[in-house]
Formats: structure tokens, C-alpha cells, sequence
């Protein structure tokens, strides 16, 4: 066995970022950007009103009260072409260019009739004041967005803002999920007293629903090494394979053995950690990444979030790649055997501005219903002992809900 930073660091050496690719607007979200993204216009585009009232000159407002001529009326989307006269203004609505000759906007609330095609204004008003000046936020031609951006909804936003609906980024890969083991059934299915419900599927399928990757799950393999071999030559049409269970060392475990005769190159396979000693790592032979979790869903969880995810995260080109570690308070002693580093199921919590950390008791790594109480883990050397209530001990989060969960109010 080796070390989890040796495991770590071998399977993220291998990882490459994809290829150069593009996607439409809608479908860019979780992807990165391959190169940077100028501006195709001034942002924003034109003066703009950021309030309901008169746009108007500044000079013209410059005591406490004064009554102007309303020369108009502007709405969002049709610009005035009529210059504004001294001593005039022009109602405007929220969004609407100025019109020539206005430097400010007196907003709705300081206004007041005055009859005869006149308002009341109250002032002073500073020039500019409630106006978005044409090109404050970026110029025609700047770069708005840089390469190895991480496309969220304001990035989003602002792609569709300077027209770019064809985006470019590293591509989003294809990933192909393999159960295997005749006592796995699928969720729908009444098992009989020998057989489980296939929760693995669901557990990594989930969680990879937070990157932008085509998913394609292809059922699950009965203990046969033909059966397992035709099965994973479909996956390796993919450039990345998920394949559960069969690594460890029983009877039936049969996936090193076809990965091999495949002409995969198994680069990781067993690693000193708990839950998860089984994990394997290889390459396929036209370098498709091929990852091997173990049966249990604990396991596959944890796998996923030491293993998978930092892989996937520098394939598709994110620089923040590994789970942040906190250091969090410990709030009940933990103990193990010397033996491998454990990733402890914990509650984590916040109270004062201080992360606490709570393990949870868990009956081995096939106990979903304790990893539904725990929002991340523990990491616990692998010569470590015993650690003492109240010390603080490093931790991180499960992606998704393991931050925001903290978040809530804990006792």
C-alpha cells in the first residue's frame, strides 16, 4: 500500500486538461474558460438612468428647490434624439439612456407636480449623481473575463451580456459509471435477503451533477470477467471510467485482472486509508482515466471527494483543485489504530467564528445513515493514535451541501 499524498499526487500528475473546445451560453456553467473574453461594446453601453425621475443639468440644480419645464418623456430601450434645452428635463425611467445635454437624474421621491407641464425638483444634485456613465464599468475591447475563469451564473451573465453564446473552454468530458456485483440491484427492484439496492450509482451521479461532464451510466456487471470486460470496453469509449466495486482481493474481484488485459495501466491500487483502501487508478490504452472505487458507499463517498473530484476539477481546468482543509476544534476524543489515516465522518459547525468538529458514529463504510448525518471529515494521520477533546485537528468539507450545512444552526 501506499500513502494517500503518494496516491494523491499520482493520480493528479497524470491529469491533464482537456482539449480546447465550445459550448453554447446555456450549457457554459461549471465550465472554464480557455481564453480570455473582451468586451464587444462599452458596458454600460450608453449614460444610464439607475433611478425613476428627470434626468436634468446639474447646473441647473444647485439650491435646495427649483421648478424645471418637462420636455419629455424617456423609456428603457428608445433614446432620446432631442437635445436637453437649459432650464428643462425630461422624465426618465430606470434603464433609460439620458438624453443629450443631461448630466444627472433627480429620482421620483424628490419630485413634485408644479402644474403647467412643470416639476418641482429638490437639490442640490451632484453631476452624474443616479447615472451608470457610459463605459465606467469596462471599454469596448478590454479583456472582461480572463482565461481559467470558472463559469458561474454572474460569469454567466456577463458572457451573454457581450454577446458571447458560443463559449470557449476546455471541454466538458465524458464519463462512463460501471456497477459491479451480482448482489446489486437497482433501486426500484424488491431485493431478495442476499441482494442490495444500488446506492453507489446515485451517490456518484449525484455529485458529479456539480461539474459540467456528459454522464453515461452503464448499468451494473455480474461477477464475470467476460461480462465485466465487454462492459468496461464500452466505458473506455469515454474519456473517463467509474467502475465500483471488484478491486479489492476476494474471489470475484476481477476488474484489475481485465483492466490489465485491456492493456490499462494501473498506476494506484490500494492506498493506507479508511474508509477506501481498495482505490485504484489507471489509464486505459488510449489514456482514458480509469477510476476504481470500492463497493461501499462510505468508501465511494470518500473516494470521490479525496480522489475523483480534484482529478475531474483539474481535467476541466479549475486551479483550486483539492478540498480546502480548516482547522476545527474537536469536540469528542477520536482514537484508531496506527495503521492507515482515517477520513472521519464529522459534523462540522461554526459558533463564534470558530469551526468545531464533531466525529460521528458510524458502524463501518456501508453505513449510509450515519454519512447522512456528517457534512465532511476528519482527516486523521496515519500514525495518529488518539486525539483529545478540545484539540484541533484538520478537516474539510463534502462538496455541495458540506459547507452551507455548517452554516445552520448546530447543537
Amino acid at each position: 500500500m501506499i500513502t494517500f499524498d503518494a496516491a494523491l499526487q499520482a493520480v493528479m500528475r497524470q491529469a491533464r486538461r482537456q482539449p480546447i473546445g465550445r459550448v453554447s451560453l446555456g450549457e457554459s456553467v461549471g465550465c472554464v474558460l480557455s481564453r480570455d473574453i473582451q468586451a464587444d461594446r462599452n458596458l454600460p453601453p450608453f449614460h444610464r438612468s439607475t433611478m425613476d425621475g428627470y434626468a436634468m443639468r446639474a447646473t441647473d440644480l444647485q439650491q435646495t428647490r427649483t421648478t424645471l419645464m418637462v420636455q419629455g418623456t424617456i423609456r428603457p430601450g428608445v433614446a432620446s434624439r432631442a437635445r436637453l434645452k437649459a432650464g428643462h428635463c425630461m422624465k426618465i425611467m430606470t434603464g433609460a439612456p439620458l438624453p443629450p445635454g443631461a448630466d444627472a437624474v433627480v429620482m421620483v421621491e424628490a419630485s413634485g407636480p408644479a402644474g403647467k407641464g412643470r416639476v418641482h425638483l429638490q437639490g442640490p444634485v451632484e453631476k452624474w449623481e443616479n447615472v451608470a456613465r457610459q463605459g465606467e464599468d469596462i471599454r469596448k475591447g478590454r479583456v472582461v473575463l480572463r482565461r481559467g475563469t470558472v463559469i458561474d451564473a454572474a460569469v454567466n451573465g456577463l458572457l451573454a451580456t457581450v454577446g458571447a453564446v458560443s463559449v470557449p473552454v476546455y471541454r466538458p468530458p465524458r464519463v462512463a459509471v460501471l456497477i459491479t456485483g451480482e448482489e446489486v440491484v437497482p433501486p426500484g427492484a424488491t431485493p431478495r435477503p442476499s441482494e442490495i439496492r444500488d446506492s453507489n450509482s446515485a451517490i456518484i451521479a449525484s455529485r458529479l451533477k456539480e461539474l459540467p461532464v456528459t454522464l453515461d451510466l452503464l448499468g451494473t456487471s455480474p461477477d464475470n470477467p467476460r461480462a465485466l470486460k465487454w462492459l468496461i470496453q464500452q466505458g473506455l469509449k469515454r474519456e473517463i471510467v467509474l467502475i465500483s466495486g471488484g478491486i479489492s482481493m476476494g474471489d470475484y474481484d476481477y476488474v484489475p485482472e481485465v483492466l490489465k488485459k485491456l492493456r490499462a495501466r494501473i498506476i494506484v491500487h490500494r492506498v493506507a486509508i479508511k474508509p477506501g483502501r481498495p482505490f485504484l487508478f489507471a489509464r486505459g490504452p488510449k489514456g482514458q482515466y480509469v477510476f476504481g472505487l470500492p463497493g461501499n458507499p462510505v468508501s465511494v463517498l470518500v473516494c470521490m471527494e479525496e480522489f475523483v473530484i480534484p482529478a475531474l476539477r483539474k481535467i476541466l481546468g479549475y486551479e483550486a483543485c483539492v478540498p480546502k482543509v480548516w482547522r476545527a476544534i474537536l469536540t469528542a476524543p477520536y482514537s484508531k489504530p496506527a495503521d492507515r489515516m482515517h477520513f472521519a465522518l464529522a459534523r462540522l459547525w461554526w459558533r463564534q467564528e470558530r469551526l468545531y468538529a464533531t466525529p460521528v458514529v458510524s458502524h463501518g463504510s456501508g453505513d449510509l445513515v450515519s454519512a447522512t448525518r456528517a457534512n465532511g471529515v476528519i482527516l486523521v494521520p496515519r500514525r495518529e493514535r488518539k486525539l483529545a477533546k478540545g484539540g484541533l485537528v484538520r478537516a474539510h468539507f463534502f462538496g455541495g451541501r458540506g459547507l452551507s450545512s455548517a452554516l445552520q444552526k448546530t447543537s
